[in-house]
């Protein structure tokens, strides 16, 4: 038998015998019993009745009455109790075959009681405490994704912690235009948390953990499938990286996490709801952890050059190899400077070449001749 907060409402016993006892119906349960009638489903199609028909007396004579026996004061009761019914079971159909497209529905005090119990049930060894209490507005979201069938992205923000409800959220109130008669008037939103605080890798560890209980209680995904890939993130984010790289940041943490739900989104592309007991989003964590895209996001990157050690070295480095030769150019020149002092018929002049340069060519001998002739 599934759990009981897989079973639609429409279809729970006891929420059909505690929606009679709080009208007062409790005359009328044995009858209800004997009919088999014990779900809301099964009461409001319990008669061939068209909810359309403003006639009403087929649905009084052939289920109303024969119910309330002897208690005729309990047909009004039954006929509203037969309008919610049908109205439940109407709205659990519509959900289950669109998918909730109106968004996640709200969840009842009785249902997320129950989600919890039965997933701390399947895991005695964790102790939740105060850090790891997950909201009601997390579940939420997480049956929401169940209920639309299609997976999406759960980002760290929205991991929130059950005390953040109790200390109180943001009301928002805005201004709407009324389909039905065309004046505006005032909606208030319901009450928004803040966003997680992951400040810190151990603040960060504790929403992904928040995460996996959500999946959890949401028949997402199983608490240990999560947990293999809460783990190998944060080992990730806590390796020591090679010399020369540096170490995987948080945005590359969030980018492998967000890879990973694009390959478990294009896995169960047909829906995420179970399928023959199982949660199809189980089957595909050995895929994400083996993936190319998923451990790419995670690699280290080269450290960034440039910084002042190295650039001080580097600096010694080009001192050393590269003044002895501007030291040896300078004096080269000076050499060929003084040499050009002399006389331009000295044999030193003459003689002696430059180290830098090519060697200066004599002046032409008609001109030396005809300077001595002019003295």
């Amino acid at each position: 038998m599934p759990p009981l907060f897989l079973i639609m409402v429409s279809m729970r016993s006891e929420a059909f015998w505690a929606r009679m006892v709080d009208l007062g119906l409790e005359d009328c349960i044995g009858a209800c019993k004997t009919k088999g009638l014990d779900t809301m489903a099964k009461f409001a199609f319990g008669c061939e009745f068209n909810p359309q028909n403003p006639d009403s007396s087929k649905l009084t004579d052939e289920l109303l009455k024969p119910i309330a026996g002897e208690h005729t004061e309990h047909i009004p009761l039954l006929r509203m109790l037969w309008w919610e019914s049908w109205g439940v079971a109407t709205a659990d159909l519509r959900r289950n075959a669109e998918g909730g497209t109106d968004g996640p529905r709200k969840l009842g005090v009785p249902e997320l009681a129950e989600r919890r119990k039965q997933t701390l049930k399947a895991l005695p060894g964790l102790t939740v405490t105060q850090d790891l209490d997950v909201s009601d507005q997390l579940i939420t979201e997480v049956v929401g994704i169940v209920d639309r069938n299609r997976l999406k992205y759960v980002a760290w923000e929205i991991c929130t912690a059950r005390t953040m409800e109790i200390a109180g959220g943001k009301i928002d109130q805005a201004w709407v235009t009324d389909p039905s008669t065309g004046y505006l008037k005032c909606e208030t939103a319901s009450a928004k948390l803040g966003d997680a605080d992951l400040a810190t890798d151990f603040k960060l560890d504790l929403a992904l953990r928040r995460r996996g209980l959500a999946f959890d209680m949401g028949d997402l995904m199983s608490w240990n499938c999560h947990e293999r890939l809460r783990e190998d993130l944060m080992s990730a984010l806590t390796r020591t990286p090679p010399p020369g790289y540096a170490k995987t940041s948080k945005q590359q943490l969030r980018r492998a996490d967000e890879v990973a739900f694009e390959i478990m989104a294009k896995a169960t592309e047909g829906g995420v709801k179970r399928v023959g007991g199982h949660r199809p989003l189980d089957a595909t964590i050995d895929r994400v952890l083996a993936h190319r895209d998923y451990n790419l996001a995670l690699q280290p990157l080269p450290a960034s050059s440039g910084s002042s050690n190295d650039k001080r070295q580097t600096d010694q480095d080009y001192d050393r190899r590269v003044a002895p030769r501007i030291d040896r150019a300078g004096k080269g020149e000076k050499g060929k400077g003084k040499g050009s002092k002399k006389g331009a018929g000295s044999k030193g002049s003459q003689d002696k070449k430059p180290k830098w340069g090519p060697p200066r060519a004599a002046p032409p001998p008609r001109l030396r001749r005809s300077r001595r002739e002019g003295q």
